[in-house]
């Protein structure tokens, strides 16, 4: 986990969020660390709101938090209201706990895709309604709330300068983010670089960053949450920021980090930021000695870059039941998209002896044709 020395990790709750130092920590005791202020918070079931929270980079010390309904866990009556929250976070450790529903600013009303296309054109306006709300991001270039088909909610003026339609309902892609960092120079021609997922709920990009990302998978087998980081090759990276490579060509590897506590009322929202922007997310480069508790790291800002498309990641097979440690690869990309036989390499052995065995054979068979005559 040196790797992640620069960093704090982040997870939400419909109360509040956890932050916490990432250097010096093992994948285990950063989860229990985690696990010990989730559970200091813990809410009764019986008053426990159900909520979703998405976030997203705000500027260089800020994040915004995008409250909605939770579709997947809701009771009858709804609390339909849409709203963000802005904050600072250096100087914030531990469990931050989020204001009262007045302290956020709402900017309209939540509905599912099929309840959305009920409404009249006129509901869509009173309601200020939007579909679909945790498929929106965040761009703080523009200071709005968008998705790439055009729909567009402004924080200047929320219920007036906004565009949400049926268009904004049929989606194949979802859970849409940008790149904040990648987009700070404009290799390319577009000047966002909108990234999202076929996968819908069962593998969620939760963040971008430089290019790094990190997601929520749903685990096949018993349906809980698991964070996975997904990193690039360094090289190939600064070979992309440079202009050298292709975007689709820098490959990236999957890093198993904990389990998401539903139980302890944790989202599969998260994300993971450097102390100071500029310092790299991702550094292998970084050693920890523990008895001088000492570092080397490079704090050189990585290059950043902008793209001319969305792009949606393969989601890695039965990625959160592997036991390898958190610092080694489960997955390359060209992996993830197809993953290997586990009995492929049995295979070529058999067909390597069989060939060799037949080899011996025919030499044999030679010989004995040769001597007769």
């Amino acid at each position: 986990m040196n790797g992640f020395a620069n960093n704090y990790f982040h997870t939400t709750t419909c109360q509040g969020f956890v932050r916490v130092k990432m250097y010096g920590k093992d994948r285990k005791t950063l989860d229990e660390e985690i696990v010990k202020l989730l559970e200091d918070h813990k809410v009764e079931a019986s008053t426990k709101e159900l909520c979703e929270i998405r976030s997203f980079y705000f500027n260089k010390t800020a994040w915004i938090f995008f409250k909605m309904p939770d579709f997947t866990r809701v009771s009858d009556p709804i609390d339909r209201d849409v709203s963000y929250w802005i904050t600072d976070l250096p100087a914030k450790k531990g469990f931050i706990p989020f204001p009262p529903k007045g302290k956020w600013t709402i900017i309209g009303k939540g509905y599912e895709a099929s309840q959305f296309k009920r409404l009249s054109k006129q509901d869509i306006e009173k309601e200020h309604a939007i579909c679909d709300p945790w498929n929106w991001y965040f761009r703080h270039q523009d200071m709005d709330f968008r998705l790439s088909s055009g729909g567009r909610i402004s924080l200047k003026n929320p219920f007036k300068n906004r565009n949400s339609t049926n268009k904004e309902c049929d989606r194949l892609y979802q859970y849409e983010q940008n790149d904040p960092i990648a987009e700070q120079h404009k290799i390319l021609e577009r000047p966002d670089l909108v990234l999202n997922t076929r996968w819908g709920r069962e593998f969620i990009r939760t963040q971008a960053y430089s290019l790094h990302a990190l997601h929520a998978d749903r685990n096949e087998a018993d349906g809980n949450y698991h964070f996975i980081f997904d990193y690039k090759d360094l090289k190939q990276l600064e070979e992309f920021f440079n202009m050298e490579r292709r975007e689709k060509e820098v490959k990236y590897y999957f890093c198993y980090l904990r389990p998401i506590r539903y139980d302890l009322g944790e989202l599969p929202h998260g994300f993971v930021l450097p102390e100071v922007e500029g310092m790299k997310l991702w550094d292998p480069s970084i050693k920890i000695t523990t008895a001088a508790s000492t570092t080397t790291s490079s704090t050189t800002p990585m290059p950043d870059t902008t793209s001319t498309h969305a792009v949606a990641l393969e989601k890695p097979e039965n990625v959160t039941s592997s036991t390898t440690p958190p610092s080694q690869v489960i997955w390359t990309k060209n992996e993830a998209e197809k993953p290997q036989n586990n009995h492929t390499g049995k295979y070529v052995v058999i067909s390597v002896t069989v060939a060799f065995a037949l080899s011996l054979i025919g030499l044999g068979i030679m010989c004995v044709w040769a001597f007769r005559r």
